[in-house]
């Protein structure tokens, strides 16, 4: 997972509840919870600064993780999606 330290894999899965952590819907509420085929993503990419910690990574569903990058209605994914910080 691109280096990712094991506690810091640790630390969002504990803080994601072991559930894909977007948030999507038409008003914003509704979080995904998925727990099948989970995988770390970075908030902001790797190959544009973004960093391994807590404050960049989020944990998402394979579904989440293909819209993230394939969504024809917004060139950049953290305007569509929001992230949950239940318990974190």
């Amino acid at each position: 997972m691109n280096n990712i330290s094991e506690n810091i894999k640790n630390k969002i899965l504990q803080r994601a509840d072991c559930k894909c952590e977007i948030i999507k819907g038409q008003y914003d509420v509704q979080r995904c919870n998925n727990t099948y085929g989970l995988s770390i993503h970075h908030i902001k990419y790797k190959s544009r600064g973004g960093k391994n910690n807590l404050d960049n990574l989020i944990l998402v569903c394979m579904q989440c993780h293909y819209d993230i990058h394939h969504s024809s209605k917004s060139p950049e994914w953290t305007k569509k999606y929001k992230i949950s910080r239940y318990g974190g």
